[in-house]
Order: structure tokens, then C-alpha cells, then sequence
């Protein structure tokens, strides 16, 4: 105790005070005293800092279109229009989506004319570098390597070619199965 209370002078503490100090944490007093604390009794420092709503909002911002209020919390957004930026409203987005292409998928089986004409139409409009070819048991064809995709007359033609042309590696035959899958 006497290091202790040499300390304690040392650093403006009186001796009386020191050995009150000192038998408190002897005692198990402290887990007493401690138990009547809590962080009401600490003052908040500058870098170790209590989370109160007002900092956490303070370190939150938005920007256009997107809106933050600081008092609430509460973020927020405009619902956009033809000229301005924003957010898409329940019934905007409905119109949205119905509006969106699904995909064109077939089952394609080539026929004797289709082999001879060396081409197959499909009756949708699918873009060039849009499509997914597979022909059943050789797996996936790159398009133009061994077919090419053409507008005529509102259908898209698949015309074959390379190793699916007549004089291909693998040329295509009657009965031979298209998976096509149209992703634009």
C-alpha cells in the first residue's frame, strides 16, 4: 500500500484517500460501486465516440434523386418523368415490364427442304450476334462460324454454314433438332 500511496501523491491524490482507494479494490467493493454505473456516467470522448441517432445521420448523405432527411432518417426519391431522373412508381414499373420482350425459344426439327435450301425461317425477328444456337447431341454452334442470321420478309433466317453446311465437318440432316433461343 505504501507505493500506492506514494503514487497517489504523486499525482494529487491525498494519502487518506489513497488507502479508502486502495481498500475498496481489496474489499470487492468495486464490483459493488461498478454495478451503480453505466455509460451516463462517461463522457463521450472525441475518437471513441456513443452511438447516438444524431451521428449516425450526420454520416449519411444521398444524391439526386435519391433524398435523405436528416431528422428522420428516412431516405426518399422522386418519382421520375419523360424529363427528369427519379425513381419508377409501382404502376410505371408494371407498364415497364409488360412491356419487355420475353425471349424466343424453339425446338426447330429440320426438314429435307431446309437441308437442301441450306436455311431454316422462323417466324420471329431475332438481331444479329442475339441468338443461342444448339443442335441436339453436338451442343452449342458460334454464330457466324457455322450460321449466319438474316432479316427477309419479317422472319429471321438461319443460314447454315462452315461445319453445318452440306459440305461440312458435321453437316446438318433432315430430322436434326434446333434449340434456338432469341435473346433481343
Amino acid at each position: 500500500m505504501r507505493y500506492l500511496s506514494i503514487l497517489l501523491l504523486l499525482i494529487g491524490i491525498s494519502v487518506a484517500n489513497a488507502a479508502v482507494i486502495d481498500s475498496r479494490f481489496i474489499s470487492g467493493a468495486f464490483d459493488s460501486l461498478l454495478a451503480t454505473k453505466d455509460t451516463d456516467d462517461l463522457t463521450v470522448g472525441s475518437t471513441n465516440l456513443y452511438f447516438t441517432d444524431t451521428l449516425a445521420r450526420g454520416a449519411v448523405s444521398a444524391a439526386g434523386p435519391i433524398t435523405y432527411n436528416s431528422g428522420t432518417g428516412e431516405f426518399g426519391c422522386s418519382v421520375a418523368s419523360v424529363s427528369v431522373a427519379g425513381c419508377v412508381s409501382s404502376a410505371s414499373f408494371t407498364t415497364f415490364t409488360n412491356g419487355l420482350v420475353t425471349p424466343y425459344k424453339a425446338a426447330l426439327t429440320l426438314v429435307s427442304d431446309d437441308i437442301t435450301a441450306q436455311y431454316r425461317d422462323m417466324a420471329v425477328e431475332c438481331k444479329a450476334n442475339s441468338m443461342n444456337l444448339i443442335v441436339k447431341g453436338a451442343g452449342a454452334v458460334p454464330e457466324t462460324l457455322d450460321y449466319t442470321l438474316s432479316v427477309v420478309s419479317d422472319v429471321t433466317r438461319i443460314t447454315f454454314a462452315g461445319d453445318l453446311a452440306t459440305a461440312g465437318a458435321t453437316p446438318l440432316v433432315a430430322g436434326d433438332v434446333l434449340y434456338v433461343k432469341c435473346l433481343e
